[in-house]
């Protein structure tokens, strides 16, 4: 037969044993609290790290496709070789040489001043003609957007595109003579 204390001693082992454990101390909640920010702030920076990374790819490529809208921009309307010989034909029928019609860029004017020249109001300028038709009757400066600083940059295209092609520069400076 139990006692009386062994009586209580069972008890209280049954009630331990039903009882749910103990509350946490604050030193622990705060330790668990601790821990779940800490993974918390993990996540989030690797969450920042690859949205950056992300970011970084996005502005390339739209860096690049501004890029590619630019020269495209600044090439202007596709051109169709076979039309576009037709036409010079047509031109060089009436004494103008093919040169004539190397684009501004061909020429290494930079695609910013290309731009310029394009958006001029009075004539666009897209040809080593076009700006040969502008200089008879005006300054690059009066283009609009092209100070001096631009303008100088389409002179020193120029004459290097001069230099490198010497009998492209005869052949002006014998229209020069014919038109005075």
């Amino acid at each position: 037969m139990k006692t009386d204390e062994q009586v209580v001693d069972t008890d209280q082992q049954e009630d331990a044993a039903i009882e749910p454990q103990s509350e946490p101390t604050p030193a622990e909640t705060w330790e668990l609290r601790r821990l779940a920010l800490l993974e918390e702030l993990g996540a989030a920076i690797m969450e920042q790290l690859r949205l950056e990374e992300e970011s970084k790819a996005a502005k390339e490529s739209a860096k690049e496709r501004g890029q590619e809208l630019r020269r495209h921009i600044a090439r202007g309307v596709e051109k169709y070789p076979l039309l576009d010989q037709a036409q010079q034909e047509a031109d060089n029928a009436g004494g103008e040489a093919a040169w004539w019609y190397t684009s501004t860029e061909d020429l290494g004017i930079p695609d910013a001043v290309c731009q310029s020249l394009r958006e001029n109001p009075d004539l666009t300028i897209t040809m080593l003609r076009d700006l040969r038709d502008w200089c008879r009757e005006h300054q690059l400066t009066d283009v609009p957007l092209v100070g001096p600083t631009k303008a100088e940059q389409i002179e020193d295209c120029m004459q290097a595109f001069w230099r490198e092609n010497p009998e492209c520069r005869e052949a002006v400076e014998d229209e020069e003579e014919t038109r005075e």
